[in-house]
């Protein structure tokens, strides 16, 4: 008898298109939220990679086995708007490529990884996109620059 496997979350990481970059191209990673439920899912984009900039720390990059600072915008805010979510439906993903040069500062070569490291709501030890339980999936991307 087969059993018929639905997994039922929301899961969210980052990936690396490319391994190796040139020293003039973009360095991007690109950020993804797959809905593995039954039913669509409507998140706030807000702290999260799937916004036009980051607004949020939620990536650690390391070059040279240090921790470079996050230099992003901090955005303060009132409340949401119908702009300010995006609909993932049932058993598909949004990604969005993340240029990593507009809030690392990034050197001209080297080797660096990045990790996706949100926060997690202290009470519940989850990493949310404001009520939606999201699970941390593919979360390293190692990535050489030439």
């Amino acid at each position: 008898m087969t059993k018929n496997h639905q997994t039922s979350s929301v899961s969210a990481g980052i990936r690396a298109e490319t391994l190796t970059i040139g020293r003039d191209e973009s360095f991007e990673v690109t950020f993804f939220v797959q809905n593995n439920t039954a039913e669509d899912v409507r998140l706030l984009i807000w702290n999260t990679p799937l916004e036009d900039w980051l607004s949020a720390d939620v990536l650690t990059v390391m070059y040279d086995g240090n921790r470079l600072a996050y230099q992003g915008r901090k955005v303060k805010r009132g409340s949401p708007s119908d702009k300010d979510y995006v609909l993932v439906k049932a058993g598909d993903s949004v990604e969005k490529r993340v240029d990593l040069g507009n809030s690392y500062p990034l050197a001209p070569s080297g080797d660096y990884v990045v990790l996706f490291t949100p926060s997690v709501d202290t009470a519940t030890g989850n990493y949310q996109i404001e009520d939606q339980v999201v699970e941390v999936a593919e979360s390293v991307a190692i990535i050489t620059r030439q």
